[in-house]
C-alpha cells in the first residue's frame, strides 16, 4: 500500500513504514531505503528496509550501497566488507573470495596471486611457497623425488650429481648410502648388486675377491668360511665337498688324505681312528682307507690297531662276535667249554655268575628267564606258586591267597574278595553277600534290610521301611504308614488321606470326627474359629458360614440370620440393622429407606413395614427432591420452568424473556435486545440493528463492512483490511506488497511475512523459500545461495558457506541456489579426505582437471594404478601402457592385463615378457586340446619304457616267473608258521621274479636284515647303505639312476616316484579345474593332508633332520592352501585390523616351524631314540627276501631274546607255538610272565585279550584241532591257554602233503646256511611224548553217550583245578570220571 505521514514525506530515505503507524522507523545497520516517484509523480516513501546484494554494503546514511575494494568480499546482510584471507583474492564487489591456483600464493587481503619461484611449490589456496625438500625436484608444482643414483639440495629445480663407485643412491635421498659387506656397485648406481657365490667384498667396495682354496661363500657375504674338518673346496668354491668314508681332512683343508692300515673314518671325518681291541681293517686300495673295522669272528680276539685276529674261551665263558676278551657268563646263565654265548637259565629257575646249571625255584618264589635269584609271590597281594613254577598265579575275584597251602580259596557267604588278597572282607553295613566265592557285596533292595550274619536278606515289618543298601528299617513318621509285604517289602510309606491321622510307626490312619478337621495327618484341629464348623467324618478342612448365616452352638451345622439382623459370612453372630434400616431372615445385609427423586415432594415418610411415597412437581414449579414436602414456585426475573418433574427453575437466555406464567419463554423481537435472566426485551439506541432473538444491538467492527440488504456485518474479502468497521465494501483496502491478510472474519491490518517466506500475488499467504534460496521481513521474492554457498529444507533465512571446518573446509559449489551439503565440493586438483572435512592437494597419479572428487572416487590417471577403494596409494605402473586409469578401481588396466599394477596376464592371454618388457597376446585354440594332447604322449612314453624294460628283464616271460614267485606266497601264507620258512619262501619269490626285483635287491640290500643282526635301526641303515654303495660300484647300470634314491633309506628306495607323483598332482593336476578355483585349492589340501601322512608313516630319507623338515613342507603347504581357501570365500575379514592379523599369522605359520626346526637341532638331543614297532604276528605280508626279520624285531623290541631265539630255532615246537600265541592276535605265556614280573598287581590276565585270526593261520589251526586241542587255547587266553600250549607243543601231528612241503624248505633253508650237519630226522626225535588232554566242559556232560573205553586208562592230574583225569594212550580219549 502507499505509506503518506500525514504532514510530509520523508527526505532522503532510509527510513521505512507499515502504513498504520503514525512515524518512520529507522532501517537496520544492514539494510537500506530509498525514495521512489509513483506514476503520478509523487514522491512516497519505502514501506520496508532490504539488504545490499553480496559484495556490497549500505553506505553510512543507509540510502543505498558502496560495492567492496579488492582483496575485500561482503555477503548478504553484511554490514562491512572483510579481507580475504591468506591463499585468496577477489576482485572489485566481490561476494566471496577465491582460492589461489596450484603453484600461486596470497597474503590476506590481496586483489592477486604471486607465483612461485622455480624449486617451489604451492597447492590450491596456499598463503606461502614451500620448497622442495633436498632429494626432490620441482617440475610444474609438484615436488618430484630424485632418480636412484642421483641427489639434489633443498629448493632444487634439477637433480644433477651422482654416487661415487662403492655407494648407492635411493630414489629420493639427499645423500649416497656405502654398500655394505658382501656388496658392490658401479658409479652412478641405484643399488649395490650382491657378489655371487665363491666371492666376497669389504664394505664399500666397487668389485668382489675371489675364495683362496680351502674356503667358500654363499654369495652376498664380507669373507669367505673356512671348511669344516672332514671337508674340502677349490678355489672359488661356494660349498665345502664332503670327504668320503676312509679319507679326512683337517680344517681348511683344499684336499682330503687317505686312512692308513689298521685305521678307518667314516664320511666327513677329521681324522682317522683307530680300530679297537676285537676289530681290524685293511687299506681298500692305495687312496681308499677303511670305512669301518670289521669284528673278530666268535672265539677270537685281537688287540688294538690289529690286522688279524687270534685267541680261544675256558668253560663258564664265551667268546661273541668282535669281543677282545672272554667274557664270563652272567648271573641268570650258563655255558660249557668253548662256547661262544651262554645259555639263559628257563623260568622257574635261577643260577648265579659262571653257573653250570640251574637250580628250581621253591614253592611261594618264581622266576623269569635268565633269573639271577628268585622272587617271591606275595600272599598278601593274592600271589601264589608251586615248586619251579616261572610265574606266580593270581587269586581273582572271590578268592584269598593262602600261603600255608600255596593255593587260592572260595570266600565263603557273608565276605567277599576283589582278588589280589589274602583274606576275604565281611560285608557290613546294608550289604549282604549270600554266594559262596562272591567279589562284591550287595546292597539290600529297597523295602529289605540284611540278616545279622549278613548273608541274606528280610522284608521289613508293618509301620517300617527301607530305602535300599540300609542295614535298618525305619519307623513311618506321624502322618504316614505301611504294611508288611515278604515278597516286594516297604519301600516307603504312604501318606495319610486328608481327613485322617496317623502316629509315628503307624500301619494305618484313623479320620477325624465333626467338629474337627486335619489336613495334614497329623493332628485333627477344632472347627473353633469364627464361622467354622465341620458336618462330616474325615473332613480335610473346617466349612465357613455363607453370608446371612452363622454357625450352630454345637459347630456341626449353620442357621439363617433373623429378620432385622444380617451377616456378610465367616462370622459366629448376625449383626443389628441400624436406623433407618431393614432386612429380611437370612439377609447378607441391612436395606436404606428411600428419598424422593429430583423434580418430586414427599408426600409421605417410610415405616419398618413400608416405603416413602412421593409427588410430581408441575410445570412453573421446581423441587431438589429428597426430603423436601412441596414444590417451589420459579417467579424469580427471568426464571421458569416449561415441563413437569423440574429439578430447578429455568433461566432466559440473552435474547429472550419468560412468558407471563413462567411456563415458557418469547423471542426478543426485530430491534430489540435482552441480555438474559430478565423478564423483558429492550429496544436498540439510535444508529443501532438488531436481528430478533439478539443479545445486543450491533455498530460493523475493525475488519468488517455492513451489508443492508442482509441487515448484517460481513468480513471484507482476504487479501484487504479494515482498522475500524467500514459502511460499505469498497472501502476495504489492498495489503502491502510482501504483506498479507487471511483471516476469515475479516483483518484489521495486514501481516509481513516473516524472514525465509514471501507473499503471494493475492497478498492471502506467506509462501517458505524453497530449498536454496533465502529472503528477509516482508519480501515478495526469495534470492538464490551464491556460489560457495547452500542451504537445505525450506524458509531459510541465511545460506550456508561450504568453506566451512563444520562443513568442508576448501570447498565450493558449480552454481547459484545449491540446496544441500553434498552440492559442497572441492575444485579441480583437491579431494575430499575419509579422515578430515577438508579438501586436500591431489597426489602424482591423481587426475587435476576432475572435481568433486573423494577417497571412492579419485579420478586415476593413465599410467598409475591404486589396489582399492579406500586406498590412498597411487603407485606408477611398470609399463605406462598397461594402465589405463580411471575412478573405477575395478577397470584400471587396459584389456589383457590385470593384477597388482597391471603386471599380470588375464585369462585367455598368453604373456612375454616381464615388468617393463610384459606383453599379453590374447591366446587362440583349446586349453583343454593341448592338456590333453600332452597328457596322452606323457602316457605313451611312460608305457613304452615299461614295456622295453619288461622286455629286456629275462628270457624267461615275467607272467611265468611271477607265476611261481604267486605260488611260494600262497605257499608261505597257507603252510608256514615259522619265521625261517617264510624267509626261505620269500628269497626263492625274488630269485624266481627276474632281473628287476634282483635290481631292487641292489637298492635295498637287507637294511630290516642288518637291523635285527646288529639290534640297532640306526646302525642297520648305515650298514645297508654302505652295503648298497659297494653292490652300486659292482653294478655302474644301477649307480647311474642313484640321483633317484641316495636321499632315501634303503627300504624306501622307491619314494621319489612318491614324491614325483605329489609334485605332479600339486602341478599339472590342478591344470584340469578353473584357475583360482575353490576346487583347485581342496584338491591341493587334500594331497597335503596324504603327504603328511605318508611323510610321517614311513620317514624315508636318511637324515631323520630331512624327515621332519619335510613333514614341516607339508604342514606348511596345507596352512598356505588353507588360508588360500579363507581369502578365496573371504573369510580373512573386512577391517583393516582383521586382515594384519591374518597376515600375522600366516607369517607366523610359514617361518615358526622351520624356526624349532632350527632350535630343535642347536639344541643337544637326549641319549637312545625310541626303536619302531615292528608287528610281531604271523602277519608277515612285507615285501622281499627279509620281510621275515620285520617281525623277529617286532617280537624281540616287545617280549625279549627268547623270542629271537625262537626265531632262530624253528623246530623247536614249544617256542614256535608260544610265539603264535605271542603275536598281535593273542598275548600268551610269555606276556603274562613278563607282566607279572613287571607289575605283581596286575589283575587282569593280557591272555583274554587273545583274537583268532583264522584267515592267516587256517592250516596251523586245522592240524593242531584234528589232535584234539583247542583253537582259542592255541591263540592264548588265559592261564588255560598256557596249560594247553605246553601240551600242544608236543603232540605228534599226522604227516600231511603240506608237512612235507614245510620240511623241505626248512631243509632247504637249512642247506643254504651251509649247516651240513643237520639232520631232520634228529630235530623230529628230540620231541618229547605228548601229556593227555583234559575233556573239555561240554565233553564232560554228554560222557553218558560215550561206548565203554578199552581197560588201557592212565590217571593224571590237572594242574590248575586239582581234579583227576583218565587217558587212553591207544584211543586218544580223555575221561573226568574213572571207567570200570
Amino acid at each position: 500500500m502507499t505509506v503518506r505521514l500525514a504532514s510530509s514525506v520523508t527526505e532522503k530515505g532510509s527510513k521505512f513504514s507499515l502504513g498504520s503507524k503514525t512515524f518512520c522507523a529507522t532501517c537496520d545497520s544492514n539494510k537500506y531505503s530509498t525514495l521512489t516517484t509513483d506514476d503520478k509523480g509523487v514522491t512516497v516513501g519505502a514501506s520496508s528496509c532490504v539488504y545490499c546484494d553480496s559484495g556490497s554494503i549500505p553506505n553510512s546514511e543507509l540510502t543505498g550501497c558502496d560495492s567492496c575494494l579488492a582483496g575485500t568480499y561482503s555477503s548478504i546482510g553484511d554490514t562491512t566488507c572483510s579481507p580475504c584471507g591468506a591463499g585468496r583474492y577477489s576482485q572489485d564487489g566481490a561476494g566471496v573470495c577465491t582460492y589461489c591456483s596450484p603453484g600461486t600464493y596470497s597474503s590476506e587481503g590481496s586483489p592477486s596471486c604471486q607465483d612461485c619461484d622455480p624449486g617451489y611449490f604451492a597447492p590450491n589456496g596456499a598463503s606461502t611457497c614451500t620448497d622442495c625438500v633436498a632429494g626432490k625436484k620441482e617440475v610444474n608444482n609438484f615436488c618430484e623425488n630424485c632418480p636412484a643414483g642421483t641427489f639434489s639440495e633443498a629448493g632444487s629445480s634439477e637433480c644433477n650429481s651422482s654416487c661415487p663407485e662403492g655407494t648407492y643412491g635411493e630414489t629420493g635421498k639427499t645423500t649416497c648410502n656405502p654398500c655394505p659387506a658382501g656388496k658392490f656397485a658401479p658409479l652412478g648406481a641405484s643399488f649395490c648388486e650382491s657378489c655371487t657365490a665363491g666371492t666376497f667384498s669389504a664394505p664399500s667396495s666397487g668389485a668382489c675377491t675371489d675364495c683362496s682354496a680351502g674356503k667358500v661363500s654363499l654369495g652376498g657375504t664380507a669373507s669367505c668360511d673356512s671348511c669344516n674338518e672332514g671337508y674340502y673346496a677349490p678355489q672359488k668354491s661356494s660349498s665345502c665337498r664332503v670327504c668320503t668314508a676312509g679319507r679326512y681332512s683337517e680344517a681348511g683343508a683344499g684336499s682330503c688324505s687317505t686312512c692308513t692300515a689298521g685305521k678307518f673314518s667314516s664320511t666327513a671325518a677329521g681324522s682317522c681312528t683307530t680300530c679297537s681291541a676285537g676289530k681290524f681293517s685293511a687299506l681298500v686300495s692305495d687312496d681308499q682307507g677303511a670305512a669301518s673295522c670289521s669284528d673278530c669272528p666268535a672265539g677270537k680276539v685281537s688287540e688294538d690297531n690289529s690286522a688279524e685276529c687270534s685267541g680261544s674261551c675256558e668253560p663258564g665263558t664265551y667268546g661273541a662276535v668282535g669281543s677282545p676278551v672272554c667274557l664270563p657268563c652272567l648271573a641268570g646263565s650258563y655255558s660249557g667249554s668253548g662256547a661262544d654265548s651262554c645259555e639263559n637259565c628257563e623260568e622257574g629257575k635261577f643260577s648265579e655268575e659262571r653257573a653250570a646249571s640251574c637250580t628250581n625255584c621253591t614253592a611261594g618264589k618264581y622266576s623269569g628267564k635268565a633269573a639271577s635269584t628268585c622272587d617271591d609271590c606275595v600272599a598278601a597281594d593274592g600271589y601264589v606258586s608251586l615248586e619251579g613254577e616261572g610265574q606266580c598265579t593270581f587269586c581273582g575275584v572271590g578268592k584269598r591267597a593262602d600261603a600255608t597251602t600255596n593255593a587260592c580259596k572260595d570266600c565263603l557267604k557273608g565276605k567277599v574278595s576283589e582278588g589280589g588278597s589274602s583274606t576275604c572282607m565281611s560285608c557290613l553295613g546294608g550289604k549282604y553277600s549270600d554266594l559262596i566265592g562272591a567279589s562284591s557285596c550287595k546292597s539290600a533292595p529297597a523295602g529289605f534290610k540284611p540278616t545279622t550274619d549278613h548273608t541274606d536278606v528280610m522284608a521289613c515289618p508293618s509301620g517300617k521301611y527301607s530305602i535300599g543298601g540300609a542295614s535298618s528299617c525305619v519307623a513311618c513318621p506321624a502322618g504316614k504308614f505301611s504294611t508288611y509285604d515278604s515278597v516286594n517289602g516297604a519301600v516307603g510309606c504312604t501318606a495319610c488321606n486328608l481327613g485322617s491321622i496317623s502316629i509315628e510307626g503307624s500301619s494305618s490312619c484313623t479320620p477325624c470326627s465333626p467338629p474337627s478337621c486335619s489336613y495334614d495327618g497329623l493332628t485333627c484341629k477344632q472347627c473353633n474359629g469364627n464361622g467354622q464348623y465341620s458336618d462330616e467324618d474325615g473332613a480335610a478342612f473346617c466349612k465357613t458360614a455363607k453370608a446371612g448365616h452363622k454357625p450352630r452352638g454345637d459347630r456341626k451345622g449353620e442357621e439363617q440370620c433373623p429378620a432385622g439382623t444380617y451377616s456378610t459370612g465367616g462370622a459366629n453372630e448376625c449383626s443389628e440393622c441400624g436406623e433407618g434400616e431393614s432386612s429380611a431372615a437370612g439377609a447378607a445385609g441391612c436395606s436404606t429407606c428411600a428419598t424422593c427423586a429430583t423434580g418430586r415432594y414427599m408426600i409421605s415418610a417410610c415405616t419398618p413395614t413400608t416405603e416413602t411415597l412421593c409427588g410430581d412437581c408441575l410445570a412453573g414449579t421446581a423441587s431438589m427432591g429428597g426430603k423436601f414436602t412441596s414444590c417451589t414456585a420459579c417467579t424469580e426475573d427471568g426464571e421458569y420452568s416449561d415441563k413437569n418433574l423440574a429439578s430447578v427453575c429455568s433461566t432466559a437466555s440473552a435474547g429472550h424473556k419468560p412468558s407471563a406464567d413462567h411456563t415458557s419463554i418469547e423471542t426478543c423481537p426485530e430491534n430489540t435486545f435482552s441480555i438474559g435472566a430478565s423478564n423483558n426485551c429492550t429496544s436498540c439506541p439510535d444508529g443501532g440493528h438488531s436481528l430478533p432473538g439478539s443479545s445486543a444491538c450491533e455498530k460493523c467492527s475493525t475488519g468488517t463492512y455492513y451489508n443492508k440488504s442482509a441487515n448484517t456485518c460481513e468480513s471484507c474479502p482476504l487479501g484487504k483490511f479494515t482498522a475500524t468497521g467500514e459502511n460499505d465494501i469498497n472501502n476495504c483496502k489492498d495489503c502491502d506488497a510482501g504483506f498479507i491478510s487471511n483471516d476469515p472474519d475479516g483483518a484489521g491490518f495486514c501481516s509481513p511475512c516473516e524472514a525465509g517466506y514471501y507473499s503471494n500475488l493475492a497478498q492471502t499467504k506467506c509462501l517458505p523459500c524453497p530449498p536454496g534460496s533465502i529472503s528477509g521481513i516482508a519480501a515478495t521474492t526469495c534470492d538464490l545461495c551464491e556460489i560457495g554457498k547452500f542451504a537445505t529444507g525450506s524458509n531459510n533465512t541465511v545460506c550456508t558457506y561450504c568453506d566451512d571446518d563444520k562443513v568442508l573446509k576448501g570447498s565450493t559449489t558449480k552454481s547459484t541456489g545449491s540446496t544441500s551439503i553434498f552440492d559442497c565440493q572441492c575444485e579441480a586438483g583437491d579431494f575430499k579426505s575419509d579422515e578430515s572435512s577438508i579438501c586436500e592437494n591431489v597426489f602424482a597419479g591423481v587426475s587435476s582437471t576432475s572435481d568433486g572428487m573423494t577417497v571412492p572416487t579419485l579420478s586415476i590417471e593413465p599410467g598409475f594404478w591404486r589396489s582399492s577403494e579406500t586406498s590412498k596409494k597411487v603407485l606408477p605402473c611398470l609399463d605406462k601402457r598397461h594402465c589405463k586409469g580411471g575412478s573405477n578401481v575395478t577397470d584400471l588396466c587396459t584389456e589383457g592385463y590385470t593384477g597388482p599394477l597391471c603386471a599380470v596376464c588375464q585369462p585367455n592371454y598368453a604373456s612375454t615378457g616381464s615388468g617393463q618388457t610384459l606383453t599379453c597376446t590374447k591366446c587362440g585354440g583349446s586349453a583343454f586340446a593341448t592338456i590333453a594332447a600332452i597328457s596322452t604322449t606323457f602316457f605313451v612314453i611312460i608305457t613304452a619304457s615299461i614295456c622295453y624294460c619288461l622286455r629286456r628283464s629275462g628270457e624267461t616271460p615275467i607272467e611265468k616267473k611271477g607265476l611261481t614267485a604267486h605260488d611260494d606266497l600262497n605257499r608261505l601264507r597257507t603252510f608256514s608258521t615259522d619265521a625261517k620258512k617264510k624267509a626261505k619262501a620269500m628269497a626263492t619269490f625274488v630269485d624266481e621274479a627276474g632281473p628287476i626285483l634282483k635290481i631292487l635287491q641292489y637298492l635295498d640290500p637287507g637294511q630290516r636284515n642288518f637291523t635285527f643282526e646288529l639290534r640297532n635301526e640306526e646302525e642297520g641303515m648305515k650298514k645297508a647303505i654302505e652295503k648298497r654303495k659297494e653292490l652300486e660300484e659292482l653294478h655302474p647300470h644301477v649307480k647311474r639312476l642313484s640321483f633317484l634314491y641316495s636321499s632315501y633309506e634303503p627300504q624306501c628306495y622307491w619314494f621319489e616316484v612318491v614324491e614325483t607323483v605329489r609334485k605332479l598332482v600339486l602341478t599339472a593336476g590342478l591344470i584340469f579345474f578353473q584357475p583360482g578355483t575353490a576346487a583347485q585349492i581342496v584338491l591341493s589340501i587334500l594331497v597335503c593332508l596324504l603327504s603328511m601322512r605318508v611323510y610321517s608313516g614311513w620317514k624315508p630319507f636318511v637324515s631323520e633332520e630331512h624327515d621332519k623338515l619335510a613333514e614341516v613342507a607339508q604342514w606348511q603347504l596345507f596352512f598356505v592352501m588353507f588360508a588360500a581357501l579363507l581369502i578365496r570365500v573371504n573369510m580373512d575379514g573386512e577391517s583393516l585390523q582383521d586382515k594384519v592379523y591374518f597376515d600375522i599369522m600366516l607369517v607366523i605359520i610359514q617361518f615358526g616351524a622351520p624356526a624349532l626346526l632350527v632350535a630343535q637341532r642347536l639344541i643337544p638331543k637326549k641319549k637312545g631314540r625310541i626303536g619302531r614297532f615292528f608287528s610281531a604276528a604271523a602277519d608277515l605280508t612285507g615285501f622281499g627276501a627279509f620281510g621275515v626279520f620285520e617281525a623277529a624285531e617286532g617280537l624281540k623290541n616287545e617280549f625279549g631274546d627268547d623270542v629271537v631265539e625262537m626265531v632262530n630255532n624253528p623246530l623247536d615246537k614249544n617256542r614256535q607255538l608260544r610265539a603264535a600265541s605271542s603275536g598281535r592276535f593273542g598275548l600268551g605265556e610269555e606276556v603274562v610272565a613278563k607282566k607279572l614280573k613287571k607289575k605283581k598287581k596286575k589283575k587282569k590276565d593280557d591272555g583274554e585279550r587273545g583274537e583268532v585270526d583264522t584267515a592267516k593261520d587256517k592250516k596251523l589251526f586245522q592240524r593242531l584241532e584234528s589232535g584234539g586241542y583247542n583253537k582259542k587255547a592255541v591263540i592264548g587266553v588265559g592261564k588255560k591257554g598256557l596249560l594247553e600250549v605246553k601240551k600242544a607243543a608236543a603232540v605228534p601231528t599226522p604227516q600231511t602233503k603240506e608237512d612235507e612241503v614245510e620240511k623241505k624248505m626248512i631243509y632247504a633253508y637249512k642247506d643254504a646256511e651251509g649247516r651240513e650237519d643237520y639232520d631232520m630226522e634228529e630235530e623230529e626225535d628230540e620231541v618229547p611224548p605228548a601229556p593227555p588232554q583234559p575233556p573239555t566242559l561240554e565233553e564232560h556232560k554228554d560222557e553218558e553217550s560215550i561206548p565203554p573205553p578199552p581197560p588201557t586208562w592212565e590217571e593224571h592230574k590237572d594242574e590248575e583245578s586239582g581234579q583227576f583225569y583218565y587217558h587212553n594212550a591207544k584211543t586218544n580219549e580223555t575221561r573226568w570220571e574213572k571207567p570200570n
